[in-house]
């Protein structure tokens, strides 16, 4: 039984760590910083792992943890959840692309904070919207409508600045 379970944990840690590693790196804009609360958040998924009740997606479980052991790291470090929007940085290929990339999250860091969040659970940690609704503890319907609200705020920001 445990070395199934032991399996079970592995499988499920590498399938999740590129996503949940990407998240969390969008959240603290440091590479060091991500790795340690990728840790973290394998370290109390583990010890909870027996307690997961089957409610949604194991994924979205987990990004949940996440999203609680970043808040904890920016409690310790007195920072406001609100400064959030400030972590978010792509790597990207080339320069066109980078200054193209650079203006979308320039604006989605001017966006409130609602929307900020689903959109980095969206495309950071490409999560499903039943997977965003159990982390954020909302129902879908808000899901989508944050997310819709959210991407036709982005639309008409870059309409505005051609």
């Amino acid at each position: 039984m445990a070395d199934k379970t032991a399996r079970e944990m592995e499988d499920f840690w590498s399938s999740s760590s590129e996503r949940l590693g990407g998240y969390l790196y969008s959240i603290c804009r440091d590479r060091g910083e991500a790795e340690d609360l990728l840790q973290e958040c394998y370290l109390r998924a583990w010890r909870n792992w027996r307690q997961f009740r089957g409610e949604g997606s194991r994924m979205g479980w987990l990004f949940a943890i996440a999203r609680r052991v970043a808040a904890d790291s920016f409690r310790r470090r007195k920072l406001s959840l609100i400064n959030e929007a400030q972590a978010l940085e792509v790597s990207v290929e080339s320069n066109a692309h980078a200054e193209e990339t650079e203006q979308v999250w320039h604006i989605i860091n001017q966006l409130p904070q609602e929307y900020q969040g689903i959109i980095k659970l969206r495309f950071a940690g490409q999560l499903s919207y039943a997977e965003m609704a159990q982390v954020l503890e909302v129902p879908i319907g808000t899901v989508r409508s944050r997310l819709h609200r959210a991407l036709k705020k982005i639309r008409e920001r870059l309409d505005d600045e051609d």
